[in-house]
């Protein structure tokens, strides 16, 4: 497996179990909205694992962008 494959996937499994785990209460499960809205619906933590898993993944799309140039 590519090395961007696996950090893309780490990344989304990241940010998944940060908005599973760490939703504010009354927020739906599925939710899709802006990273600078994320403290609305999620608590400090799920925050940290959702900006975190989304920068893992950016960088997994970079790594496998570069391999192809």
């Amino acid at each position: 497996m590519n090395i961007g494959i696996a950090l893309v996937l780490a990344g989304l499994v990241q940010s998944f179990s940060g908005f599973i785990f760490f939703r504010q209460p009354g927020v739906s499960f599925l939710f899709f909205g802006p990273v600078w809205r994320a403290s609305k619906y999620l608590t400090p933590p799920g925050v940290a694992l959702w900006v975190g898993g989304s920068s893992v993944g950016f960088v997994g799309v970079l790594i496998m962008a570069l391999q192809h140039v």
